[in-house]
């Protein structure tokens, strides 16, 4: 009888012992679980801001594209309307200088 007694108390202790074992295995599974899940949702929103952001500066590269496109042929035209400009003044300067009869020292 004794020896049933302890063969009772001794399987009552391990198994509560083998649900604590596995209860808390399984509770550090599933906050693993959770944290991988937490780490892909996260990794998740990083590629998608990454995505936004190489649109952006796509469209951003087009646009300088674009607006250089447009910035030279106006920037080519000013030059030569102040190359004109520049030609005008000296003609002007060289005719007030031969009816006056002064040499011109351009710089």
């Amino acid at each position: 009888m004794e020896n049933g007694a302890n063969f009772l108390a001794e399987g009552f202790l391990f198994s509560v012992a083998t649900a604590l074992i596995i209860g808390e295995a399984w509770r550090s599974s599933r906050n693993q679980s959770k944290q991988r899940s937490d780490v892909n949702d996260s990794i998740e929103e990083l590629r998608i801001q990454m995505r936004e952001l190489v649109e952006r500066l796509r469209t951003r590269e087009e646009d300088a594209a674009e607006d250089r496109r447009q910035y030279v042929p106006s920037l080519t035209y000013m030059t030569l309307l102040n190359s004109k400009a520049d030609t005008r003044s000296l003609l002007a300067s060289w005719a007030a200088s031969s009816r006056s009869g002064c040499e011109v020292v351009v710089g």
